[in-house]
């Protein structure tokens, strides 16, 4: 790993420990949303998980991040995860907003399974068709299904949420 990867990792946790995570609401969201649109162009991780902050339920909060996170993105990342309570609506909103975006890694999760057929849908038409992704991995669509045939013909691997999911420490050491 050269120095730059090191500073900017040693930045970021910085970040991380300065920002009280646990303080986040949809009033003061947009500070975070603002720092991914400052480092866009350094950003190849990414992973926003309402459920580790007890926030997993706020609607609003989801809502807001699904409408402003898809122009804020870079053209290209690495890993996207969103583990978020999932409006179709706004769901729609974030893929049209980031039709410009390949990500390599795109996990998507909704843990109150509700309409997962309709994020299932909203995802074959927004992912699959636009070939916008490598690999996907959502609770939406059961291993050994015939979605998962159908993603593979357009050149998508469907795999379990927990083989895509990195965590922080494995992310430091892929680098290292």
């Amino acid at each position: 790993m050269d120095r730059s990867s090191i500073l900017q990792i040693d930045l970021l946790i910085l970040l991380l420990q300065k920002s009280d995570l646990q303080g986040f609401d949809d009033k003061n969201i947009f500070s975070a949303l603002n720092l991914i649109e400052n480092i866009q162009q350094n950003l190849n991780y990414l992973s926003i998980c309402l459920s580790k902050f007890g926030l997993y339920q706020s609607d609003n909060l989801s809502s807001l991040i699904l409408q402003n996170l898809g122009q804020i993105l870079p053209n290209r990342l690495e890993y996207l995860s969103l583990d978020l309570k999932i409006n179709i609506n706004d769901l729609k909103v974030f893929f049209n907003n980031s039709q410009n975006v390949f990500i390599r890694r795109f996990l998507i999760r909704e843990k109150t399974h509700q309409d997962s057929e309709i994020i299932l849908s909203c995802i074959k038409q927004y992912v699959m068709k636009e070939k916008r992704v490598a690999y996907l991995a959502t609770d939406s669509i059961p291993i050994g299904s015939n979605d998962v045939e159908e993603f593979k013909v357009h050149g998508i691997q469907v795999m379990r949420y927990d083989q895509l999911h990195i965590q922080v420490y494995d992310f430091i050491n892929e680098l290292s």
